[in-house]
């Protein structure tokens, strides 16, 4: 008996197109194509999980922006200064954005975008820092 005159519709390659003989429950022509499919598949899958990068990118580069502002105006390297949480978000602050984290201590974990620190102090201030070394 031949399995391909059995067809009801013609089956053709997920990839290429081509018209497949053989086994009723194939789906591409050579391993070539199965591969090809498989590769494309996963590029696409990984493009959606990566579609906000710029957006994460975008913030990051606004929350170094805003502590930088404090450097400039009052904040100074192995010094402190607490800020409202209110004023600190009203500038467009999102804190859970960082480059990395770093535990100063006991119970300290302080957040950085790159070489300016910020810690949550209570639920309404922040304490902002400068460490040059973490920008390295």
């Amino acid at each position: 008996m031949n399995y391909d005159q059995d067809r009801s519709e013609e089956q053709t390659c997920m990839e290429c197109g081509r018209e497949l003989f053989g086994r009723t429950d194939k789906r591409f022509c050579n391993d070539t194509c199965r591969n090809s499919f498989n590769r494309k598949l996963r590029a696409e899958e990984r493009s959606r999980d990566n579609e906000n990068i710029p957006a994460i990118f975008k913030q990051i580069r606004a929350n170094y922006e805003i502590l930088k502002q404090y450097h400039l105006e009052k904040l100074e390297e192995g010094t402190t200064i607490h800020i409202t949480r209110q004023e600190l978000l009203g500038k467009g602050f999102e804190p859970k954005f960082c480059t990395s984290v770093q535990n100063k201590g006991y119970n300290e974990l302080w957040l950085f975008c790159f070489e300016f620190g910020y810690k949550k102090e209570g639920e309404r201030h922040f304490e902002l820092c400068y460490d040059p070394i973490q920008a390295k």
